[in-house]
């Protein structure tokens, strides 16, 4: 790793492109917090550890254990995400393992995404059977609306999952086909997340309708 060229002209350069500096702000910001996340998450772990041992603890160990593996991932990919902006903007030069540093980014990315996709799915699965188990219709109705939130949830997460492997294959290969198909998959994943936003303060609003 090598500091590229004079330092202080590139900063000006930086504060003088506002596309470079916003987007420094947001991985840096997006890193902060996934420092910020994974910190809470070490405390979490540990405090599982003092609790008394019966089968309540081993479930908090579990989900302790996964939620700290999972900020673990999201801690690299916000590092390398920083670290890959700085050699984009002519800070830094990693030389021949710089795709490595935007393939892990992309990579962790998408292990946490397809955890949470997981989740979803088992989430969604879970409504689809209340839903053909109850008989009044509010019922239905109110469960159809989480089916609504928890499709939504499922598909943003897939988009985010797509973006992170094509992210890292393009990182490593490079090529328009793969650019073309990770930029697709953010696109879709930021109008999801957007219907999302939009959905968690409509649906609350019809369920008390019903």
């Amino acid at each position: 790793m090598q500091i590229s060229g004079n330092l202080f002209d590139r900063v000006q350069g930086i504060v003088s492109n506002t596309d470079q500096l916003l987007e420094g702000l947001f991985w840096s910001s997006w890193c902060g917090l996934n420092v910020f996340n994974w910190t809470e998450a070490r405390k979490e772990k540990e405090a599982t550890q003092k609790l008394p041992s019966d089968v309540e603890k081993t479930d908090q160990i579990w989900e302790a254990n996964k939620k700290y593996t999972l900020a673990t991932f999201s801690l690299v990919s916000g590092f390398s995400m920083v670290a890959s902006w700085l050699q984009d903007v002519g800070l830094i030069a990693f030389g021949r393992v710089a795709p490595i540093f935007g393939s892990m980014g992309y990579g962790a990315s998408a292990v946490v995404s397809s955890s949470k996709l997981w989740d979803g799915l088992k989430g969604l699965n879970l409504l689809n059977y209340q839903f053909t188990n109850v008989t009044g219709p509010r019922e239905k109705a109110r469960i159809g609306l989480s089916q609504v939130e928890g499709f939504l949830s499922v598909a943003f997460h897939a988009s985010l999952v797509a973006w992170g492997v094509f992210g890292a294959l393009y990182a490593l290969q490079g090529g328009l086909t793969l650019f073309t198909a990770m930029d697709t998959s953010l696109y879709y994943a930021i109008v999801l997340f957007g219907a999302n936003l939009i959905s968690s303060i409509i649906i609350p609003l019809l369920r008390k309708t019903i």
